[in-house]
Formats: C-alpha cells, sequence, structure tokens
C-alpha cells in the first residue's frame, strides 16, 4: 500500500489549551485550563476597620448588658457634630430617593 505524496500516514499530535481554535482540531490533545483557586483559602488581611477599632480611634464601644450587647458612645460632648453627620446624611439620602421617584 503506498501513500499519495504530499500526505502523511502518521501526524503528530496539536498540544493545544483548552477552549482555543487550535483544541477544535483534528489531531489535538487538549491540556485542561489551570485551577483558578477560587475555593483556595486566602489569610486574611487586616482590614482598616479592624486596626481603627483596636487602637480605639472610633468614639463608640460595646457595652455588655444582661439584657444583650449594645453600642455606647465614648464622647458625650460631641454629639452635635455626629447629629450633624446623621442629619446631612439623611437629606442626602431623601434628595436621592426624590430624584429616583421623579425620574421615571
Amino acid at each position: 500500500m503506498s501513500v499519495a505524496k504530499g500526505t502523511r500516514s502518521h501526524t503528530k499530535p496539536i498540544i493545544a489549551d483548552a477552549f482555543t481554535v487550535k483544541s477544535q482540531m483534528k489531531n489535538a490533545q487538549v491540556i485542561s485550563p489551570k485551577k483558578a483557586g477560587a475555593f483556595v483559602q486566602s489569610p486574611g488581611k487586616p482590614t482598616e476597620f479592624r486596626k481603627f477599632y483596636e487602637r480605639g480611634d472610633f468614639p463608640i464601644a460595646l457595652e455588655h448588658d444582661t439584657k444583650g450587647n449594645k453600642i455606647a458612645w465614648k464622647v458625650t460632648n460631641n454629639t452635635h457634630y455626629y447629629l450633624t453627620v446623621c442629619t446631612f446624611l439623611i437629606s442626602v439620602a431623601f434628595v436621592a430617593v426624590t430624584i429616583i421617584t421623579i425620574i421615571p
């Protein structure tokens, strides 16, 4: 039996990554994709909130009571500042909701 000129009787397999054009060829050996590592537990870095909380920079504290835990203010003379901030945030939220309801 003779093979026609220009054709090969045995071709080497093409090693291709998964989900590529080469992987759709007849003589392709597909290599599985690498693991993304989504389920590997990574060490958690301390957040800025935890750093500030451990240093005691926040003006609030947890008050442990027999009825449960409560948030207690550390500073009593500066409540005007926090009241101003809260009222400002409430007014911004009110304006945002009003704009959203007016514009269809």
